[in-house]
């Protein structure tokens, strides 16, 4: 078409591009503009299609001249919306999306664009408004029936969820989008299985379906099941080989596999792939926080990792599942500032189990102090309260013969905190209590149906938002709730703040939830001591004991130690409280006591290489011979655990995170144990424990007197003889060991905390 004008050209271009030959078609385009570089129309079909042969940088350039040449021109505000977020800048397709819709209000396709953007940038109310004008201007387009769907039931609407869904289902078959969306929905209602059912026939469909996927492997991994989430997680890898996406499963699956170094290296290398596509320079949402995150943990991160995944588009749910998984892997490496700074960004991107997380940094930092603690947590209650919203009222108290009580709980399973739990329903007077579960447990079990048998009623709420979780208390009419152990494991402590019943209770925690409308935390005077400077946002009830721990049904006999035999340490302990201050501790006492020997075990922890090099470095630096540092592996078999205590002389607790389960554990298996007495709760479990049985000689005040306490135990072979003989029985005649006795104790409690009149408690003010 030798001489042909501009059009002419244009118009073969056209051909070429709708026939998908892009390279014929760009040539075409770029001869137009050799003739008529201001070509609206080449500039707009060229830049299309650079896009289509994955130039995003080429077609942002010649997009964004046709938007200069006529910014109102909607076909080039459209691609322009959609390459920009293809390419991961998501603040600029928000811009452009938006003014979309401004110019063409009746179009669905503007509305559309902005709520997918903003539903990657985790603004899920705006998304949801969005949505909704997708579906004014057409009411048939079910795509955007379903994101609305999935919208209005992540807010705490699953019944307009469901309306959305069940509208947008009417209009057509199933498609791979709808199915996922059903999947979410029933999720939220508590169908594991159905849920299940949609995304394994959403993924027929449509194979490498993301969402699909994800969803598939999220279900999976929650429900325990690793070798289904294996599986599902190998397609993801399939689907996007070495992207940051894959290594994000792949990292959440180690983990859950115990693998801990593997997996945090799986994790950092997602994560700095995701920090590096979020580009912080030129979006808004993520700039500054990723940033901060980035450099405060990058070097880390990369020796980690041995270097990044791939850049891989980026959204808020990506990027807060690999800094809120990573952050907490990290305390097993004793690097708070690089948890810190992760778990600081999953927090500010909206995920509240990274609060829980960042909040028990302080925990373990043997650096934090009470003033820390509260900072912390007023942050926390800050954003867990503006993400909330305004409560709803409060449902009244009356007069009542008989309490019903909710308990709130993900522990409600094979677990050590479900024997402090069962005394709850076991032993309660049946008369003057009701007792109600409302359980988070993703994979119940056999003790979660012991719970269920023991009820007045039962709820499974895993997967529900904390409005519906808390509408439901509202609807069985609880009076009284427990969130038991809010801060550990799935447990939702800001339920609360969805006012569920008259009184809400902390109990079973280990410091204050932070969140003023909890209104009793219960504690005992071991571990909130009258003088105690800790903050609480609650109003403190002391009991005579709050930790319960009823005698281990398969106890094996207190063992005899050798006579002569070297002395031998032990801390059975989480590896994430082995800091820096605590190892180099136990290192000074075995020099201390020449000969000694210390064991280590946490299940298959230390069978990793690398954390096990961690331990044995301050040890090392000690100049302490390896062979005494012993690395166990835990049993599976309880009794086969506890035995494994006929071996130990004497158990060390770590600080400021005490044990509790493992010093009872010690303690009933006739092991002394030493520990370090803190300023707050979590340094004070083992402490309030010890002082109970008659043995406050075995809290020390300060490290010298730890090591000090730990060597004159092990020079008096007879003390330990002594004490060997009589721990049991000791602890066996204590509250610890008594639920009936504890349950009376608690339930004067309810009494007291329904009696008490809301409007007088302060915060942190001792009522008993």
């Amino acid at each position: 078409m030798s001489g042909a004008g501009p059009q002419a050209i244009l118009a073969r271009g056209l051909e070429h591009h709708r026939a998908g030959r892009l390279a014929e078609a760009v040539g075409d385009y770029a001869a137009v503009l050799a003739l008529d570089p201001d070509n609206l129309d080449a500039l707009n079909l060229r830049g299309l299609a650079e896009h289509q042969r994955g130039d995003s940088a080429a077609a942002l350039a010649l997009l964004g001249r046709a938007h200069a040449l006529k910014p109102d021109f909607t076909p080039v505000l459209q691609h322009l919306a959609e390459v920009q977020r293809a390419a991961g800048l998501l603040d600029a397709a928000r811009t452009s999306f938006a003014k979309l819709a401004a110019i063409a209000p009746g179009w669905h396709g503007g509305h559309f664009g902005l709520g997918q953007v903003l539903d990657q940038l985790g603004a899920r109310a705006a998304a949801a408004r969005a949505y909704e004008g997708a579906v004014a201007a057409k009411s048939d387009f079910a795509p955007a029936r379903f994101a609305l769907g999935l919208a209005r039931a992540a807010l705490g609407d699953p019944a307009d969820g469901r309306r959305h869904m069940e509208a947008a289902l009417a209009l057509g078959p199933h498609t791979p989008e709808a199915l996922h969306g059903v999947a979410v929905l029933r999720l939220a209602d508590g169908d594991a299985a159905g849920a299940e059912a949609a995304l394994r026939e959403c993924l027929e469909l449509a194979p490498a379906h993301d969402g699909g996927l994800n969803a598939l492997f999220d279900l999976m991994l929650a429900r325990g099941r690793l070798d289904d989430a294996e599986a599902v997680a190998a397609r993801l890898a399939a689907a996007e080989p070495g992207s940051a996406l894959a290594l994000l499963a792949q990292g959440r699956l180690l983990h859950a596999r115990g693998l801990l170094s593997p997996a945090v290296r799986a994790l950092a290398r997602a994560f700095l792939g995701f920090a590096a596509a979020a580009d912080p320079g030129d979006d808004a949402p993520f700039a500054g926080v990723v940033g901060a995150a980035h450099d405060a943990a990058k070097a880390k991160l990369a020796a980690l990792a041995g270097g990044a995944a791939p850049g891989h588009p980026v959204t808020v749910d990506r990027l807060r599942a690999a800094a809120g998984t990573l952050g907490p892997l990290l305390l097993a490496f004793d690097d708070f500032a690089a948890a810190r700074a992760l778990l600081d960004l999953a927090a500010r991107l909206g995920a509240a189990e990274a609060w829980q997380n960042r909040i028990a940094v302080e925990l373990y930092d043997p650096d934090a102090s009470p003033d820390s603690y509260a900072r912390i947590h007023a942050a926390y209650a800050r954003a867990a309260r503006e993400s909330a919203g305004p409560p709803p009222p409060r449902p009244p108290r009356g007069p009542r013969a008989t309490l019903r009580i909710g308990y709130l709980s993900s522990d409600f399973r094979t677990h050590p905190a479900a024997r402090c739990l069962l005394p709850l329903f076991e032993r309660r007077d049946r008369a003057r209590f009701e007792a109600f579960g409302y359980s988070l447990c993703p994979a119940p079990d056999a003790t979660t149906a012991r719970f269920v048998s023991l009820a007045d009623g039962w709820r499974d709420v895993a997967g529900r938002s904390d409005a519906a979780i808390a509408q439901a208390i509202r609807d069985d009419r609880v009076d009284i709730l427990v969130v038991y152990a809010g801060r550990f494991d799935r447990n939702r402590p800001t339920v609360a703040l969805h006012s569920p019943a008259p009184v809400v209770v902390s109990l079973g925690d280990c410091a204050t939830s932070g969140l003023d409308a909890t209104d009793f935390l219960f504690a005992d005077a071991g571990l909130v001591p009258r003088a105690s400077r800790e903050p609480f946002a609650e109003r403190v009830l002391r009991l005579p004991c709050q930790y319960v721990n009823p005698p281990p049904e398969e106890s094996p006999p207190v063992a005899a130690r050798p006579a002569g035999a070297p002395v031998a340490f032990a801390s059975f302990s989480n590896p994430a409280k082995l800091n820096g201050a605590t190892l180099a501790l136990w290192a000074r006492l075995l020099a201390r006591v020449p000969g000694s020997t210390l064991a280590l075990g946490h299940h298959r922890a230390f069978e990793d290489a690398e954390l096990a090099a961690r331990v044995r470095a301050p040890f090392a630096a000690a100049g302490i011979d390896p062979a005494r540092l012993a690395f166990n592996r835990s049993p599976r078999d309880p009794a086969a655990h506890l035995a494994a205590y006929g071996t130990v002389d004497v158990a060390l607790d770590p600080f400021p995170f005490n044990g509790s389960t493992t010093t009872f554990e010690a303690l009933w298996m006739g092991v002394p144990v030493v520990t370090l007495e803190g300023a707050t709760m979590v340094a004070r479990w083992s402490t309030a424990i010890l002082r109970r049985i008659g043995c406050g000689d075995l809290v020390a005040p300060d490290a010298n007197a730890y090591v000090e306490t730990a060597a004159a135990l092990a020079a008096d072979p007879a003390r330990r003889a002594a004490l060997r003989a009589s721990l049991r029985g000791r602890l066996a005649a204590s509250t610890t060991c008594d639920p009936a006795r504890w349950m009376r104790h608690v339930e004067r409690a309810f009494r007291a905390a329904w009696a008490a009149e809301r409007s007088t408690t302060r915060a942190g003010q001792p009522l008993v």
